[in-house]
């Protein structure tokens, strides 16, 4: 688990309540024994529009009991300068704002006021769950304010928290923790832990500190701990879209507004910007961000460059993270590209693939479904699929395919975000130089239960089946000098219904005068092939499953399973097709290799 802060400060400021010990009384206010020997008043503070110092004249303590929050505190102004608040508005005398929120899981955001004279401002309207007492003497002026703790929304033990207020004469504003611009930056507020601060540690990071653990140890320990929002957790990777598009995707720890430049390698003053995040006039945070590039040039070499936004400071800073995207020729015959599928959340496996030979020099990376058993989140797709490449040193362009356990779990649509395409689609049409790809979602292995409305993979094969009717007829496809079908469910057996559905749904490809060269697939986690027009596999396929299921249903183009374990190194040139069924861990050794004229 990632914690993340979205502060600007180095330290967050962190101080643990202490519990209410004998007797006390809340009206008894700043006279009460356990604020005149609470041993924690606090004075570090900063003012904000000014540099007029105010640690000798505003401090506060806190206590808590099972129901509340208290705060005391002291504001050392002399009588004559103190301004009191006209009945209209509580901002035009003495007073103080206590501001209590969260950045996540859930943002939200409370401020109460008080002042000199005894008016109020609570954002949520809940007067009733709070109270202040307020005093006066010679010195200074105060009081101690009362706080359900139904009012707020205690995470891990705490919550974010500022103390803020004006000095009036001298026109002094002052905050207890630096922010930027504002009083209602939630990213730089301090915490309040309701606990110590050895048990915090246990409870909010599942730490046992060695020895005592005060507020200065707890802050350094935390400050260890935590991930800046804007720091990149995954990637950059980009994928493969069109001759003439590309997209880059990355993750940020937190939500942060994002954006990309890029320009020509050999000509850094063409420089432009995609606003990736930004939507109806304002910059979004999120945590990932995708950024189209379009209108790229054939055959030339763009460099591309990551930013975030302050959003409060309205600032840009560079990620100091680039990468480079090489757009193919157009007449480019020649092409090497891997294939992995099924890989079922097998890091191991993936990440040596990703370090042999043929996947380190090949253009692109085509995975082929099944990344995950499991639908699990956006951090299973990650660390199963994306970030094993990455790690092996691979920064060529990915194709996904969705295979049918990307639609299992809760978190389905989750796929979208790490994998998606620039059609919005799970299914679109590519071409690579002189080569054709047809990406192709054969959706569930299942039928669609008619009891549910959560699966709709028979319409999906439909809108498919329409696609292609359009695509054979593209002058890119037609002519195209290889053509090639991406799928993850091969369409064999007549006896499953939803391979009949996907079978027919590429009638358009099998009744086109120009037809597939090949087609590669997974699913059946072993290596099978099948040549064009054939009712049966090749010779390689004596196992169990071919035995219990000897026919298939003929297509007018040969086609190849990939196995777990297993990655295809496909070379396109100008004369032929060669696939070669590699085993990564076991010497990289080739097991069969399929040769197709064009």
């Amino acid at each position: 688990m990632a914690f993340v802060s979205y502060s600007h400060n180095a330290l967050c400021k962190t101080l643990a309540i202490p519990e209410i010990t004998g007797n006390f009384n809340f009206h008894d206010a700043l006279n009460a024994p356990q604020w005149q020997n609470h041993p924690g008043w606090v004075n570090d503070f900063h003012t904000i529009y000014s540099k007029s110092p105010v640690c000798d004249r505003v401090s506060f303590a806190l206590l808590q009991d099972a129901d509340c929050l208290y705060i005391a505190f002291k504001i050392a102004i002399p009588q004559a300068e103190r301004r009191y608040q006209n009945p209209d508005s509580l901002w035009s005398g003495e007073m103080i704002e206590l501001h209590f929120g969260a950045m996540a899981p859930d943002p939200w955001l409370l401020q109460l006021c008080a002042g000199i004279n005894g008016q109020r401002f609570d954002s949520s309207g809940a007067y009733d769950l709070w109270q202040a007492e307020i005093v006066e003497n010679a010195d200074f002026w105060g009081g101690v304010i009362r706080i359900s703790r139904s009012m707020m929304q205690i995470s891990n033990c705490a919550v974010s928290f500022n103390f803020c207020g004006q000095l009036c004469e001298s026109a002094t504003y002052f905050t207890w923790t630096k922010l930027l611009r504002r009083f209602h930056e939630v990213e730089n507020y301090g915490l309040l832990l309701f606990t110590d601060y050895a048990n915090a540690l246990k409870l909010r990071y599942g730490m046992t500190a060695q020895g005592d653990v005060d507020r200065s140890r707890f802050e350094k320990i935390q400050s260890e701990i935590y991930l800046p929002a804007q720091k990149i957790t995954h990637g950059p990777y980009v994928t493969y879209e069109s001759s003439s598009s590309a997209a880059v995707l990355w993750e940020t720890a937190g939500m942060v507004p994002a954006f990309l430049e890029y320009y020509p390698a050999d000509a850094p003053a063409q420089r432009k910007r995609i606003l990736c995040d930004m939507e109806n006039a304002v910059m979004k945070h999120r945590t990932n961000h995708y950024a189209l590039l379009q209108n790229l040039k054939a055959d030339t070499s763009y460099v591309y460059e990551l930013f975030y936004l302050n959003p409060v400071s309205d600032t840009i800073a560079a990620a100091q993270i680039s990468g480079t995207i090489t757009m193919p020729s157009t007449l480019q015959d020649e092409l090497d590209f891997y294939c992995v599928s099924d890989l079922h959340s097998d890091a191991g496996f993936l990440k040596c693939a990703m370090l042999t030979p043929e996947a380190q020099s090949s253009a692109l990376k085509v995975l082929l479904g099944d990344n995950l058993s499991h639908a699990a989140g956006r951090e299973a797709l990650y660390a199963g699929a994306i970030d094993p490449i990455m790690q092996a040193g691979n920064t060529a362009p990915l194709i996904f395919v969705r295979g049918n356990h990307e639609q299992l779990g809760v978190f389905a649509s989750e796929y979208f975000n790490v994998m998606p395409m620039s059609n919005g689609k799970s299914y679109r049409f590519a071409r690579f130089g002189t080569t054709a790809f047809i990406i192709l979602d054969s959706g569930s292995d299942n039928v669609d239960p008619q009891h549910t409305v959560l699966f709709d993979n028979s319409s999906l094969r439909k809108e498919q089946h329409e696609f292609l009717k359009k695509v054979v007829t593209l002058d890119e496809y037609k002519g195209a000098k290889a053509r090639i079908v991406l799928m993850h469910i091969p369409p064999y057996h007549k006896d499953v219904a939803s391979e009949v559905e996907t079978y027919n749904m590429l009638s358009p490809l099998c009744n086109a005068p120009e037809k597939p060269h090949l087609m590669l697939c997974g699913h059946l986690h072993q290596y099978l092939t099948v040549a064009a027009n054939a009712t049966t596999y090749c010779g390689n396929s004596d196992t169990d499953y071919v035995k219990k299921r000897p026919e298939v249903m003929p297509l007018p183009f040969p086609s190849m399973v990939c196995s777990t374990a297993m990655a295809l190194a496909c070379r396109v040139s100008a004369g032929e097709i060669t696939v070669r069924a590699m085993r990564p861990q076991l010497d990289n050794r080739e097991i069969d290799r399929l040769t197709i004229k064009l």
